[in-house]
């Protein structure tokens, strides 16, 4: 009704909580995964900046820390 544009979480894009990213849109955080905790979607964000963002799901497990991210966040 507000025209308010919700969008889901983006491995590509999202932080760790919600995050506004124009005027009219809401990003939902990795965070807000069920499963996904801080530390998690902290790691994956620390990843994806020191590789320039993730090119393939190869890509992403290649750097994804298995001690802060188990196969349920990978799910």
């Amino acid at each position: 009704d507000m025209g308010i544009r919700i969008l889901g979480p983006d491995l590509k894009e999202s932080g760790i909580s919600f995050e506004i990213t124009d005027d009219t849109t809401v990003r939902f955080g990795l965070a807000s995964i069920k499963g996904v905790g801080e530390l998690a979607a902290e790691n994956i964000i620390n990843n994806r900046k020191k590789t320039n963002g993730y090119q393939s799901i190869e890509d992403f497990t290649k750097f994804l820390d298995t001690r802060l991210a188990n196969k349920k966040v990978l799910e």
